[in-house]
């Protein structure tokens, strides 16, 4: 696992989202069950997320951030990923 956070962080962090406009909540509501919290993200947070994508990654002792990013690298451009790996290999050769 890339990261083992509990329902709290991830509710936390949808709340954080929402704060900074980086997502919109939709509250949907169902016959005899619990009402569905939906979280979309905006454009200012895709913007965001690739921002976070391309920024320097972390020294890879902590939390395996790589990892995710690479996960997550089919929403960059072939170039930007290259540039994203170039960066991780300056910083694991440092």
């Amino acid at each position: 696992m890339y990261w083992s956070g509990n329902n709290n962080q991830i509710y936390k962090a949808f709340v954080e989202l929402l704060d900074e406009g980086f997502v919109t909540k939709e509250v949907q509501h169902q016959d005899g069950s619990p009402s569905k919290n939906i979280y979309t993200i905006t454009g200012d947070g895709q913007q965001e997320f690739k921002s976070w994508l391309l920024s320097v990654t972390d020294v890879p002792v902590f939390k395996k951030q790589v990892l995710i990013k690479l996960a997550l690298a089919n929403q960059l451009k072939r170039g930007d990923l290259e540039t994203m790996l170039a960066s991780y290999a300056d910083r694991v050769k440092m």
